[in-house]
């Protein structure tokens, strides 16, 4: 009743002798004055039957490694049942390659080996571990006792099996009532919610999809059978760019879990301190891959940066005055301005707009948030907007002209760069300017440097 205890049998073709039943109990196998007995009574009961007939040693404490029940607690006693497999090693009929060979090929040399049908995983790292485990892969279970999922379409009447979509004809089929592991039947949505195999259309059009995310601790479990799927079913990838990002864990360097109760409500995060804080603090630090801790703290600080923002905003929309009209493509973007502090942040905002769309289309996130964020405090607001406060009280209208031009110009492009972390305070203050292109910052056109 262990897996080496399995391995061994399989190794040397032993006969499979089931000891323990799927309540728990020892089975008859056990011997007669066992049978029944839970595991831990029938061991207790060995053991005084060792002492009895003076066969017994000695007893020490002993730490092992025991799977146990991340719910409740319980240890896991592994079982021989019988199960449905997919044979991943097989040759698939007409396709002269076998399901290993399809979730390799997606990630290396391209689906069918076409080269524009090649998936890339980022962080590169997780490439080598995904192809470690399709290297590796034994035949796949698919079949699970649990209440909900997919049922398995196997049906038996006597001692016949059929396997089908359909009910077969006749009476007396019983259809199996375990259901198809859940991952299984995940691994189908990137075609089956486009109404798959029915839908031609939504399909040519939205399949394969450009982006996928997903923790690494579910790369095994979901990637592999979505890229499965998609290439037996459809022949295509179901995705080009896959981004493999860490776990959020608690202060301690835990898992949140329902078990531990160490579970922080999200809601009561924004509710005192706003989404745009909780969403930028999340991003932040965040390295691809990695795990992070949630520290409150972090959120309190970028709630002070969106404070930053409102204020830095109405400062700008304050001194912009009744009359102004933002000149748009002609402002002077050549920096043939005379004050230096415009060339200045000018040329700052230019390498802070290729720096964080760069960043962005390498999934470099955190990046791309720290270099707006250092922008906005820094060069913006501590800099450019305590240097012109001056220049907005002096008596130089042209002067004054320019510096109107520059902090609108800067102050919107900014609001562009900070709205994917901060989309709902960039929104509102989009919704206050003078002067707009579009309806909604959301579909306004990303700013090039």
């Amino acid at each position: 009743h262990s897996q080496i205890d399995f391995e061994l049998k399989e190794k040397h073709n032993l006969k499979l002798i089931p000891v323990i039943d799927k309540y728990g109990r020892m089975t008859e196998n056990a011997g007669l004055n066992y049978a029944d007995l839970k595991v831990l009574e029938a061991r207790e009961k060995f053991v005084t039957w060792l002492k009895e007939n003076n066969l017994f040693i000695k007893e020490e404490e002993i730490t092992q490694n025991v799977g146990t029940s991340d719910r409740f607690g319980d240890v896991i006693e592994v079982l021989p049942m019988e199960q449905w497999f997919v044979n991943v090693s097989k040759e698939i009929p007409g396709r002269q390659k076998s399901l290993k060979d399809l979730m390799r090929e997606a990630v290396t040399v391209g689906h069918n080996n076409d080269k524009n049908k090649v998936i890339k995983i980022y962080p590169e790292r997780f490439k080598k571990i995904y192809l470690q485990r399709i290297d590796n892969l034994h035949d796949w279970c698919v079949s699970r006792q649990i209440w909900f999922g997919h049922r398995i379409p196997v049906w038996y009447k006597d001692k016949e099996i059929y396997v089908g979509e359909k009910v077969p004809e006749g009476d007396g089929w019983e259809q199996d009532p375990d259901t198809l592991d859940t991952w299984f039947s995940s691994g189908l949505w990137t075609f089956s919610t486009l109404g798959w195999p029915d839908y031609a259309d939504d399909l040519k059009k939205f399949h394969p999809t450009t982006w996928m995310q997903m923790g690494y601790e579910i790369v095994f479990l979901w990637l592999v059978r979505m890229i499965l799927m998609s290439a037996y079913a459809l022949d295509d990838i179901p995705f080009r760019d896959v981004y493999i990002h860490g776990i959020l864990r608690d202060i301690q360097g835990k898992k949140f879990s329902k078990s531990l109760g160490n579970g922080i409500d999200p809601r009561e995060i924004c509710d005192k301190h706003g989404t745009d804080a909780l969403r930028m603090s999340l991003v932040f630090s965040v390295t691809p891959g990695n795990d992070s801790k949630f520290y409150e703290e972090k959120v309190i600080g970028f709630k002070r940066f969106a404070n930053k923002i409102w204020n830095a905003s109405k400062f700008v929309l304050n001194n912009l005055g009744e009359k102004f009209l933002f000149v748009g493509t002609g402002l002077d973007l050549s920096l043939q301005n005379k004050n230096p502090d415009d060339k200045n942040i000018l040329e700052k905002l230019n390498q802070t707009i290729a720096g964080v769309t760069k960043n962005l289309d390498n999934f470099m996130f955190h990046e791309a948030a720290q270099e707006i964020y250092h922008f906005f405090w820094h060069d913006f607001c501590d800099v450019y907007i305590e240097a012109v406060k001056s220049r907005l009280n002096g008596g130089d209208e042209k002067d004054k002209e320019s510096a109107r031009q520059i902090l609108f110009y800067v102050l919107l492009n900014s609001l562009k760069l900070l709205h994917p972390f901060m989309p709902f305070i960039t929104e509102l203050i989009y919704q206050n300017l003078p002067e707009k292109n579009k309806e909604n910052l959301m579909i306004e056109n990303w700013p090039s440097a």
